[in-house]
């Protein structure tokens, strides 16, 4: 069974800000991991979050297993991302 996944709204106004090719990479490795998630993120340490890596970019997530859910939290350059990561 394929994860459903969740773009809340801060997210979606984000990834629309992005350059078309990059927007077109992100939600293409979204889907892509849907199947079977754990084979493509890495635990984010200190956290329960979870990421992804599409080219310099970093998607972090939150993964429940129980409802079969991906929640991404946060987009952003991999530069930015883990100073405001809270």
């Amino acid at each position: 069974m394929s994860y459903a996944i969740i773009l809340p709204e801060n997210i979606q106004k984000s990834l629309n800000k992005l350059p078309e090719k990059t927007k077109i990479r992100i939600v293409q490795k979204l889907y892509d991991i849907r199947d079977d998630p754990f084979r493509y993120v890495i635990p984010v340490k200190g956290s329960d979050y979870h990421r992804l890596r599409v080219g310099n970019f970093r998607i972090i997530m939150s993964i429940e297993r129980c409802k079969l859910i991906i929640i991404v939290m946060k987009i952003d350059n991999r530069d930015r991302l883990y100073d405001h990561l809270n």
